[in-house]
């Protein structure tokens, strides 16, 4: 069974978002484990990368500013996306048809 993760967020917002992502044994994801250098959301071929601080992924904890995406305010599933050393071309973590997905209302 998937989990819904519901985020409201505010175009051209400061806001971060602190998401925890789940594989099908419904355990967190560890990204320090995955080896992952670069985590992004993407919506309609859109990307944010997780903020940019030192705690910007770590674990199994991701924080992401989705006010920063160039897309019209709307309802979205964006794909959450890891890239690492053995994945240079990025392996979706979260989306559409993945054990977790991101449901993304972003107003004006």
């Amino acid at each position: 069974m998937s989990k819904l993760v519901k985020v409201t967020a505010a175009l051209d917002a400061d806001n971060v978002t602190d998401l925890t992502i789940f594989d099908s044994a419904g355990a967190p994801v560890d990204l320090d484990a995955l080896g992952a250098t670069r985590v992004y959301a993407e919506v309609c071929g859109q990307l944010q990368n997780a903020t940019h601080d030192a705690e910007s992924f770590s674990g199994n904890a991701v924080a992401i500013k989705f006010g920063g995406l160039a897309v019209d305010p709307g309802t979205y599933s964006p794909k959450l996306v890891y890239v690492s050393p053995a994945k240079p071309d990025g392996e979706v973590l979260a989306g559409p048809g993945f054990e977790t997905e991101i449901r993304l209302r972003l107003g004006c």
